[in-house]
C-alpha cells in the first residue's frame, strides 16, 4: 500500500469566548499502513463523528469536568462509528464496523 496523507485537526489553544479559526490548526501527517502497525492495533476509518455540545466544555480548559479538556497541541478525538482498514489483532477484522471515543 502507497503511503498517502491524511489531515488532523488540532487544537492551537484554549479560546476565551466563542472559538474562531485561530484557535485551530491542521497538520498533514502520514497515514499509517498495514505494514506499520504493531501487534493488536488496528487502523480504523472515522464514518461518523460526534459533534456534542459537551465539545465546549472540553475547549475551555476547566479540570473538574466529567471528560478532559482538549489539550493544545493535540488532536481533537471525539466518539465516533468507523470501519477497520487494517488490523494486526485477532480481535477485529478488516471491514468490522467498531465504535468508541477515541475517533480523530
Amino acid at each position: 500500500m502507497a503511503p498517502s496523507n491524511t489531515s488532523v485537526k488540532l487544537v492551537r489553544n484554549i479560546p476565551s469566548g466563542t472559538p474562531t479559526l485561530n484557535d485551530f490548526k491542521i497538520e498533514t501527517i502520514e497515514t499509517p499502513t498495514k505494514d506499520s502497525l504493531k501487534p493488536n492495533q488496528v487502523l480504523v476509518r472515522t464514518l461518523y463523528l460526534s459533534c456534542d455540545p459537551y465539545f465546549r466544555g472540553r475547549l475551555s480548559g476547566t479540570r473538574d469536568s466529567y471528560v478532559a479538556s482538549f489539550a493544545p497541541g493535540k488532536p481533537i478525538e471525539g466518539l465516533g462509528v468507523g470501519i477497520v482498514e487494517a488490523s494486526n489483532s485477532s480481535k477485529f477484522s478488516e471491514g468490522d464496523l467498531v465504535t468508541g471515543g477515541s475517533f480523530l
